[in-house]
């Protein structure tokens, strides 16, 4: 198992760790003291949980639920039909995140089974794409591709997530 510790201390006090919600679904670790803010480094792995959704029945374009964007892994099969699916709103996004601040960030996956046809992401109200250039991503067939999705707004009314891609797409299989 892992170990945190932090720096030997200089001008901080102590460590808090608190649960965020009701629900305890989110843990925040707080400095108390002055700045510098302390780092934190992990020994060994992190081990974290990640939604593995999949829809190999539907053959149009869908709006992804919340739970199947955050931290999810989304594999499409659109029955030889070029689908592009609408991610959550960046309100609906913001709204999932216990305690969410600017800054917050979460992976998400895309897997196009579909052997013939593109598929992909279309940005929902609030998401942007990198430097708002554009508003979808495509995905071809049999690959895959990987997205930093970092949340840059969380006033009410004009929530905003950007979505970087890391890298290019993929072959998930052969």
């Amino acid at each position: 198992m892992g170990r945190f510790y932090a720096p030997p201390p200089t001008s901080y006090n102590r460590l808090d760790v608190e649960r965020d919600s009701a629900d305890k679904s989110a843990m925040t670790i707080k400095q108390r003291g002055t700045w510098p803010a302390v780092a934190l480094k992990l020994e060994g792995a992190l081990i974290g949980e990640m939604n593995v959704a999949t829809d190999t029945t539907t053959a149009t374009a869908l709006t992804l639920p919340v739970g199947k964007f955050i931290e999810a892994i989304w594999e499409r099969d659109g029955h030889n039909n070029r689908v592009t699916d609408t991610t959550p709103t960046a309100a609906q996004i913001v709204a999932a995140i216990p305690g969410c601040t600017v800054g917050h960030r979460f992976t998400f996956h895309y897997v196009n089974l579909d052997g013939s046809n593109s598929g992909g992401i279309t940005c929902g109200t609030g998401v942007v794409t990198v430097g708002g250039r554009g508003t979808d991503y495509a995905i071809a067939a049999n690959k895959m591709r990987s997205f930093l999705c970092v949340v840059t707004s969380v006033s009410s009314g004009s929530e905003e997530v950007t979505i970087y891609p890391l890298g290019d797409a993929t072959t998930h299989s052969s």
